[in-house]
């Protein structure tokens, strides 16, 4: 059987498990015609992504103008962005590996890149193994992505065109979110 990106795939995650056995470790597995299967074999396998769960503490937020007469409200946010080709469930900031990237690098650049903040990343919260193969045909492609806690270190909201529908900072979470933000932010949401 083809499998792309196995290997690598394996000695991360268990690189991850190892350090972070705490955190979830999941595979899943997704059915795709060989048509799609198409875009994964090629001679650079996709390899995975990394998103960053960034969150700016009250003190980081931009001072108010003299003329707004709001309270201040003293509440930490978090990034979040609604990908393109979406129109209604925000997610998690972040994207593909790039040749020579680790996960972390690629979170990194990614959110900076979809959004304009900077961040430093701690530790994962989530390990994914996603496994795409072709009905009753002998190949797979697995992939690895990574999904990080991060703290704001600066940057203005700036989309890039063509990376984001929209990107904005939330003390409340939306009611719509992808599945992802929504796992996390149930984490996020019961700090108080």
């Amino acid at each position: 059987m083809t499998q792309l990106a196995l290997d690598w795939v394996r000695e991360r995650r268990a690189a991850y498990e190892r350090v972070y056995p705490d955190v979830p470790s999941e595979t899943r597995e997704t059915a795709v015609s060989a048509a799609a299967f198409a875009a994964f074999d090629r001679s650079e396998p996709y390899r995975g992504s990394g998103y960053a769960w960034v969150v700016r503490d009250p003190a980081d937020a931009p001072l108010t103008s003299a003329s707004t007469d709001a309270e201040p409200d003293d509440r930490p946010r978090v990034l979040l962005l609604l990908p393109r080709g979406e129109t209604e469930r925000w997610g998690v900031p972040g994207g593909g590996i790039e040749s020579g990237e680790d996960h972390k690098t690629a979170a990194r650049r990614e959110v900076r890149e979809e959004t304009g903040v900077d961040c430093v990343l701690g530790d994962p919260w989530l390990v994914l193994h996603r496994v795409w193969s072709v009905p009753d045909e002998p190949k797979a492609s697995h992939s690895l992505h990574v999904f990080f806690d991060a703290t704001y270190t600066g940057g203005d909201l700036a989309p890039q065109p063509g990376e984001a529908n929209g990107i904005a900072w939330f003390a409340t979470l939306p009611d719509r979110l992808g599945e992802f933000a929504a796992r996390r932010g149930r984490r996020w949401s019961a700090r108080d």
